[in-house]
């Protein structure tokens, strides 16, 4: 709650004047029970009065000191008021208490006032200031974080109702709930939303905790009979408002009337309440209440509204009619109870659906969020160009600074963000059924390689008739190709059916790995996810996570593994429409290989993902190269298992030169990579031989004995979770206590969050959500194919415990792909 006479007033309930209730107030404040300055109200929670006594903020905004120990954390900090922080200061010294952890419920200045007072007493909380939709300097809270000291474990929960950024904390020991302001001591709170804060309340409900300790007001000791008093008081008030509406609307018709039964907000308050009605009352407090009662109930489907001659009119539903609006205006269609009783399936709603006001108050968050993160992404833009003196290489690979990249998921996250709260949702809905022709437009430019044709002319552009000859694609329809690339942000159009590379085409440019990439995932990947809908509904494979029962099988209709697949040798005839769904690589229409001395050729697509790795390693993997200490390895023995080509100790010879490499995989992959791939792009570490290669199956013991690193990258994400803890033991199995093994997978997140990994500020998707994208598209590719997955903390830390591992730590990088460390439990050290 808020204050009205100290420390200013913002209004918080946004239909509500609270000054048309301060007779009301001024009595219930009169009744209520003294409470001490300083309390030990539980073994664990010491509660401070806030000092600022007052109608709105009851005894004083409660501040919590929790734990038992010499650390502790605080709860809330009261509305600046210089009593409070000498009272702050003193009960800390007497007990010789420190602060670890200040934990705000909300923005209110009555629980936020007194942040400057602690941080002129403790400067060391400068970076130890967390709040839900953090201010400037403050830190983060998400969902579910637990925050730990000696005697007390604080779960942080999402409760918004009273404010958009409001949170609850559960006490896990004494199964206590700090509830901030959505439930308080005494009476009842403001809201912002009724509907969010009802919602809320219930799912407080759910977490069946005993106690409360609220914002405001003494110990609530039945914590559940409260939650349960203000919910049926909320909804007492809802039914008498669709009861009176009701009564209305009958008496409307009894009169033989035509209409509807609509009223105002003024006529339904005289209704309810009569005619003698204090006139303040009325319309800075019942009507404005009542108004927020009906528009939550408009949400519920049990009322709907009408403007006419700029008067909104609200009605009685009848248990849902179907709404249409025609012409502006709102019209409830009348049906017979016949036509009603037959009438079972959801009706259509035509109209559009007006916005809330928790929608504008993301929307301006979201803004805020996008203009704070523009300035950091421009500092950092002119300090790369001031590193490099005003120079750029051409498709050098660079690793963006933290704050960079930090700055780039957050805005990415934050246009996700604004995407879901203005599009209108049936386009949107459109649209994104609509995208799996992105991908195909970039996949024929990639796979007749445009960007390169276009970076061999001028910077006004190539003429499409010019590209089409190359290209060979007839030209108009090439230049509508490229038209919705250019829409969506991949080449630019200069003139008349005239294009060019921008910069993110140009990343295309001689860059056979990223093309390779490309060329990967919508081959027989794509027609692998086409088969996924019917391969899920299949009584045999939808329920199976065996590596030979997927869609992909489905699909170039084999009953082989991919990597079998992928490894044989055919006649050329037989790339082309195998007799399964997929097609095979395109530029094959155009002329099939010559045979090789055995009359068959290689299937194009093995070299394809070889190179695919190399390219998403550029990608994602060079965080890795750099966010991990490497250099301190010294000449470490690293064994990338299932390396395929070595892609990534490729990145690590260049940088780091005294490692030492073992490359294991199938026989047929580290033959491309000692022929083909490491001659052309390392030559020097293999006549040094600090790389060596070796055919091995990942399913066996591991023959590489004590190495310090054993590499997984890529590939549990391929298996399910019984062939991966296979894997995992047989690398155990060759583990010394000083040996580490390092999972390069992704770590998914999910858009409420995760205790074991960083949340995006709200009111964005916990997991930064549009930025992830490619991660899920993975995630579900990998489904698609062999029945993969992209795995949680959860999931990570219950497979290393299946084969006899234990997590160490998750390496945050620059990446959308992390770094899981895992050791044995055993171990002691590390080299």
């Amino acid at each position: 709650m808020a204050n009205a006479k100290r420390g200013g007033y913002r209004q918080i309930n946004q239909a509500l004047n609270i000054c048309a209730w301060e007779g009301y107030l001024d009595e219930q404040h009169a009744r209520l029970p003294a409470l001490e300055d300083v309390e030990q109200i539980s073994p664990r929670v010491l509660r401070v009065l806030g000092q600022n006594e007052g109608k709105f903020t009851l005894q004083g905004t409660n501040t919590y000191i929790v734990g038992t120990g010499r650390q502790r954390l605080i709860i809330d900090t009261g509305q600046g008021i210089p009593e409070w922080a000498s009272l702050i200061a003193s009960t800390l010294a007497d007990s010789s208490i420190e602060l670890s952890h200040v934990l705000l419920t909300h923005w209110h200045g009555d629980h936020t006032g007194g942040v400057p007072d602690l941080l002129r007493l403790y400067p060391y909380l400068s970076d130890s200031i967390y709040k839900h939709s953090p201010g400037k300097g403050q830190q983060p809270i998400s969902d579910g974080q637990v925050f730990k000291v000696e005697g007390a474990t604080v779960r942080a929960v999402h409760s918004p109702g009273h404010s958009h950024d409001h949170m609850c904390f559960i006490l896990e020991e004494e199964n206590a709930m700090f509830t901030g302001d959505n439930v308080l001591g005494h009476g009842s709170s403001a809201v912002e939303v009724l509907s969010t804060w009802m919602s809320s309340l219930r799912m407080m409900q759910s977490l069946r905790c005993a106690v409360g300790y609220p914002a405001h007001g003494t110990v609530i000791r039945d914590l559940p009979a409260k939650l349960d008093l203000e919910l049926t008081q909320k909804a007492r008030r809802e039914d008498r408002v669709v009861e009176t509406l009701k009564q209305m609307k009958t008496e409307d018709q009894r009169n033989g009337e035509r209409g509807k039964g609509s009223v105002t907000v003024q006529q339904l308050v005289t209704a309810m309440h009569g005619n003698d009605l204090d006139e303040q009352m009325r319309t800075m407090a019942l009507e404005p209440f009542v108004d927020e009662v009906l528009r939550k109930l408009a949400q519920d489907d049990r009322v709907a509204f009408e403007v006419r001659g700029g008067q909104k009119k609200w009605c009685f539903t009848l248990g849902g009619f179907p709404r249409v609006v025609l012409s502006g205006v709102l019209h409830i269609h009348q049906m017979s109870p016949r036509v009603r009783r037959r009438r079972m399936r959801p009706m259509i709603k035509m109209e559009r659906q007006p916005k809330s006001l928790c929608d504008a108050a993301q929307l301006l968050q979201t803004a805020d969020i996008i203009s704070d993160t523009v300035q950091t992404i421009i500092a950092e833009w002119s300090a790369e160009v001031k590193a490099s003196n005003g120079s750029r290489k051409q498709n050098a690979p660079t690793l963006p600074s933290r704050k960079l990249f930090d700055a780039q998921k957050t805005i990415l996250a934050a246009v996700g963000k604004l995407t879901e709260l203005v599009s209108d949702p049936s386009a949107r809905i459109l649209e994104v059924a609509t995208q799996f022709q992105e991908s195909r437009s970039l996949y024929i430019a990639a796979e007749r390689r445009i960007p390169d044709l276009l970076a061999a002319g001028d910077e006004g552009g190539v003429h499409v008739d010019q590209i089409s000859q190359k290209a060979r694609i007839e030209p108009r329809k090439l230049s509508r190709i490229l038209r919705y690339l250019c829409s969506i942000g991949i080449f630019k159009q200069t003139g008349p059916n005239t294009f060019a590379n921008n910069g993110i085409s140009a990343a295309l440019v001689s860059n056979e790995p990223l093309r390779a990439y490309v060329q990967l995932v919508n081959s027989e990947g794509f027609t692998s996810s086409d088969r996924l809908p019917h391969t899920l509904l299949d009584p045999d494979t939808g329920p199976s996570y065996d590596v030979a029962k997927t869609a992909w099988q489905n699909a170039v209709c084999t009953k082989k593994t991919r990597w079998e697949w992928i490894e044989e040798r055919v006649a050329p005839e037989k790339l082309l429409g195998s007799g399964g769904h997929y097609p095979g690589i395109p530029s094959l229409v155009l002329g099939l290989p010559p045979r090789e001395d055995d009359g068959l050729v290689a299937r194009p697509e093995l070299e394809i993902m070889g190179l695919s790795m190399v390219g998403g390693g550029r990608v994602f993997g060079t965080a890795h190269v750099y966010d991990f200490p490497w250099a301190s390895l010294g000449d470490a023995l690293v064994v990338d298992v299932g390396g395929g080509v070595g892609g990534f100790p490729l990145q690590l010879s260049k940088v780091y030169p005294r490692l030492r490499f073992i490359v294991q995989d199938r026989g047929p992959v580290v033959k491309q990579g000692l022929e083909k791939v490491w001659p052309r792009e390392n030559l020097e570490a293999l006549h040094q031989r600090r790389v060596q290669f070796v055919e091995h199956s990942f399913f066996d013991t591991n023959p590489t004995e004590g190495a310090d690193i054993y590499f997984l990258r890529y590939v549990l994400h391929d298996w399910s979770d019984d062939y991966c803890v296979r894997i995992l033991s047989a690398i155990r199995q060759s583990m010394a206590a000083h040996s580490r093994l390092l999972i390069c997978d992704q770590v998914m997140n999910t858009t409420i969050g995760d205790p074991d990994l960083e949340s995006a500020p709200s009111p964005l998707p916990a997991n930064y959500g549009y930025h992830t994208r490619f991660s899920h598209s993975r995630d579900i590719t990998m489904m698609s194919c062999i029945n993969g997955i992209e795995r949680t903390p959860a999931e990570f830390k219950s497979l290393l415990q299946a084969a006899g591992l234990k997590l160490k730590k998750i390496w945050d990088c620059r990446s959308q792909v992390s770094l899981i460390e895992a050791v044995l439990p055993e171990a002691n050290g590390f080299r």
